[in-house]
């Protein structure tokens, strides 16, 4: 499977976390993810993706990605992903903002940054999972 191509766009039931608070988002996010074999569990803001991590530790041990929002009105992203660092060290960070929000994020926190939409990108998440957690 290459990158970039149709069949790399699909999952083999990955674990992503995405948070965001805009439902519509949430809603079209999730199923895109799901529609190519991902398993997706969704979060509103940075405090419920964090309270996720806490109540359902064994669970969300086995997230691969962290798909987030860098604005979040609970939560800035960067720093929410600073703390999902210090609880899930392996998984993938995504945010998705403007792009001086991410340059200064990547430049700060060290995570790898997409704009909207995900799916344009030409390595897809399962390419970037496979990557950070090769078998």
């Amino acid at each position: 499977m290459k990158p970039g191509t149709t069949e790399s766009l699909y999952g083999n039931g990955e674990l992503i976390l995405v948070i965001d608070d805009e439902p519509n988002t949430l809603l079209m996010t999730r199923d895109i993810l799901e529609e190519r074999n991902y398993r997706v569990v969704c979060a509103k803001g940075g405090m419920e993706a964090l309270a996720m991590f806490a109540a359902f530790s064994e669970q969300m041990s086995n997230v691969r990605v962290v798909l987030t929002d860098i604005d979040l009105p609970d939560m800035k992203g960067v720093a929410l992903m600073r703390e999902i660092k210090k609880l899930k060290t392996e998984a993938l960070l995504i945010g998705s903002e403007t792009a001086s929000l991410l340059e200064h994020a990547e430049r700060s926190s060290g995570f790898f940054s997409a704009r909207a939409p995900v799916e344009s990108r030409s390595c897809d998440l399962s390419c970037r999972a496979r990557r950070a957690h090769p078998a």
